[in-house]
């Protein structure tokens, strides 16, 4: 495993050959499907090589340590959408309140489809200004007549 601080488990190790560790480039780039016989089918290697390389290279905990890696940078950039969208949900709900209200004082009394208009557009504002949001969850829907 790493040998410096600084140093990833991905990277080439203290000692691996540059062989070895290109070898270890196609093995971490298979994904789910990793197996070493697909490696040394690639390079023309014997599946005994790539075990010897594997084990005294540490493979197996190194992709799994780039797997995780990976999945660490997914949720970190999954969370920073959800907040955009978040911020995003509560200026739309401010700009859709700000224009509810002007409509409302410049039609005096509205009619009853306007009415409807405007009260689903405050209550969609409310909504999307108090409930923060993942990204699977779905907004309300307009009334059909709008």
């Amino acid at each position: 495993m790493p040998n410096k601080k600084t140093e990833q488990p991905w990277e080439r190790q203290k000692g691996e050959s540059p062989q070895a560790f290109a070898a270890f480039l196609i093995y971490l780039e298979l994904g789910p499907k990793r197996s070493l016989h697909m490696v040394g089918q690639q390079l023309g290697k014997s599946r005994g090589l790539m075990e010897r390389w594997s084990s005294a290279n540490h493979w197996v905990e190194r992709c799994r340590a780039w797997d995780n890696h990976l999945q660490q940078e997914a949720r970190r950039a999954a969370v920073a959408e959800v907040r955009q969208m978040n911020k995003r949900h509560a200026n739309m709900a401010q700009q859709m309140q700000k224009a509810a209200m002007k409509a409302l004082k410049e039609m005096g009394t509205p009619k009853e489809n306007q009415q409807s208009q405007i009260t689903w557009t405050l209550g969609s504002s409310q909504r999307l200004s108090h409930q923060p949001k993942s990204i699977t969850q779905a907004g309300p829907r307009p009334p059909a007549h709008m």
